[in-house]
C-alpha cells in the first residue's frame, strides 16, 4: 500500500489521539515537509524538553481575553510563558483546567507567567468556563483558531496543548494531551533553573516529533 504524505499525517495523529486522549482541533493540512526530529531532554518526574540550540522563536502573540481587555506576550518579556491551547467543548481541556490552575499558582512567584489561547470557541462558554474552574490567568479569545495557526510549526491539530517558551521566547517543550500539576511544575522549573543547571543537565533524548511545517 502507498501512503501519501496527507494519510500519513492522519494515521500519526490518529495514534497521538488514542495515547493522549486529545481532541482534533479543525486545522487544515495544506503542506507537510516532515522535519528532523530536535533532541529532547528528558525532565526528571516532568516532560521533555527540547535542547536549548535547536529551539525556535515565537512570533508575539497579540488579541484580547474573554472580557475585552488588550493582552500580549511582549506584556511578559523575559518571564517563562507556559501557553495553553484549550475549548469550553473540549472534554480533555475540562479534565486538565484545575491542574493547570494548581500549577500556575504554585510557580507564579517565580517569574512566569500562564496565557490560555481558548480557540474556535464561543465566548460566553468560554467565559462560563472560566468561571467554573476558578482560572485565575487570562486566555485570549480566538474564535477563528487563527493563533493556533500561528503556532502551525508546532501545532499537530490537538487539544488541548500547552507551550513552554523559555525566558528568550522560545519554544522549549510541546505537551499534546492533558497536563498533570507535577510534571508541568516539574518542567517549568527545570526550564527556568536551565542556566544554572549547566553540566548537570539530563541525558538528552531522541524522539519522534509531529512538528512540520503545516
Amino acid at each position: 500500500m502507498r501512503w501519501d504524505r496527507h494519510s500519513l499525517a492522519a494515521g500519526i495523529i490518529g495514534r497521538l489521539v488514542r495515547a493522549t486522549g486529545a481532541v482534533i482541533l479543525a486545522v487544515p493540512f495544506t503542506s507537510c515537509a516532515v522535519r528532523e526530529a530536535p533532541t529532547l531532554v528528558t525532565v526528571p518526574g516532568g516532560y521533555t524538553v527540547i535542547d536549548s540550540k535547536q529551539r525556535q522563536a515565537v512570533a508575539e502573540i497579540v488579541g484580547e481575553d474573554l472580557e475585552g481587555h488588550p493582552v500580549s506576550t511582549a506584556n511578559f518579556a523575559g518571564q517563562t510563558i507556559v501557553i495553553n491551547l484549550w475549548a469550553s467543548w473540549c472534554a480533555p481541556c475540562r479534565l486538565e483546567a484545575p491542574y493547570l490552575e494548581a500549577a500556575f499558582r504554585e510557580v507564579q512567584t517565580a517569574n512566569v507567567q500562564f496565557l490560555g489561547v481558548n480557540v474556535q470557541d464561543d465566548r460566553g462558554k468560554a467565559r462560563a468556563f472560566e468561571d467554573g474552574f476558578k482560572l485565575n490567568y487570562p486566555s485570549i479569545f480566538d474564535p477563528s483558531g487563527a493563533i493556533g495557526m500561528s503556532l502551525r510549526k508546532q501545532l499537530t491539530g490537538l487539544l488541548p496543548t500547552t507551550f513552554v517558551l523559555d525566558a528568550k521566547g522560545m519554544i522549549a517543550s510541546v505537551i499534546n494531551g492533558s497536563v498533570t500539576e507535577q510534571e508541568l511544575v516539574a518542567t517549568i522549573r527545570y526550564i527556568v533553573g536551565e542556566s544554572s543547571a549547566v553540566g548537570s543537565s539530563p541525558s538528552p533524548v531522541k524522539s519522534m516529533s509531529l512538528a512540520g511545517q503545516w
